[in-house]
């Protein structure tokens, strides 16, 4: 990587001269070198809240001397909790590269973290299609790829009652993989694993968040027990941050 002088910074006519200054710019490393050693400071008011704004500045340090690479525009993130951590996000990944699902459902998108590892893993194993439901739009489409937009449907309302308008399209057939992570109340998530199962292809694998979450650890479990118990499907229990419980569900006998 190499320091490069922008033909648009210098007056048109002056070409030969910028191909000369950038052919001798060319035998010397960009600043940030291997010499420097990034940071970042992070600026917000405490305490941070879901939706407080985090100022961040990064710098380029060498020999004591601190550069401010991005000034003068500001770094600015809002903040939010409600996605998926990295180690969770990993997983679903994984497990779409395992499973290699052609129909995928996804309660929960909230900005898209766990979409677009979803997503990760489609690309990986060539396509397929998700259908990702949140009763709010939280402009998901920044966390696609363009590569990506193609593979994944948004659809907006509030689970259950809007997985009918999933139902209803004709591409939605043999279910494969669902991560349930939208509401985590009981009623809620035993209709979502009800309509996984009425939809289910042969073999279904269901994943889902925060059974272990102090706030709504309970209702998830004991909709995930009852269910598995009213179709005898198989669960395992992951300790994720948040808890997660992973369910198969096997409809082979009904088609055999």
């Amino acid at each position: 990587m190499t320091t490069h002088v922008p033909s648009h910074l210098v007056e048109e006519g002056q070409d030969e001269a910028i191909a000369k200054l950038n052919e001798k710019l060319a035998q010397f490393p960009v600043f940030v070198s291997q010499e420097c050693q990034l940071t970042m400071e992070l600026f917000y008011d405490p305490p941070l809240k879901i939706g407080g704004k985090i100022e961040a500045k990064i710098y380029a340090v060498q020999n004591g001397h601190k550069t401010d690479l991005a000034f003068p525009d500001k770094l600015i993130a809002t903040a939010g909790v409600w996605g998926v951590d990295e180690n969770a996000a990993s997983l679903l990944t994984s497990l779409v590269q395992v499973f290699r699902p052609k129909t995928i459902l996804e309660t929960g998108t909230n900005r898209g973290r766990s979409t677009r590892a979803i997503l990760d893993g489609m690309e990986l194993v060539g396509g397929g299609h998700l259908w990702t439901v949140d009763m709010i739009d939280y402009k998901f489409h920044k966390a696609v790829t363009d590569s990506q937009s193609h593979l994944v449907t948004q659809v907006i309302g509030e689970s259950p009652d809007v997985l009918g308008k999933i139902a209803a399209d004709e591409n939605f057939k043999g279910l494969r993989f669902a991560f349930l992570d939208g509401g985590h109340e009981y009623g809620t998530l035993l209709a979502e694993l009800q309509f996984c199962y009425e939809h289910a292809a042969p073999e279904c694998w269901v994943l889902c968040d925060n059974s272990r979450d102090k706030m709504w650890g309970e209702g998830v479990t004991q909709a995930v027990k009852d269910f598995c118990e009213a179709t005898e499907s198989e669960r395992i229990s992951l300790d994720t941050l948040c808890g997660m419980e992973l369910i198969r569900m096997d409809k082979t006998c009904e088609t055999s």
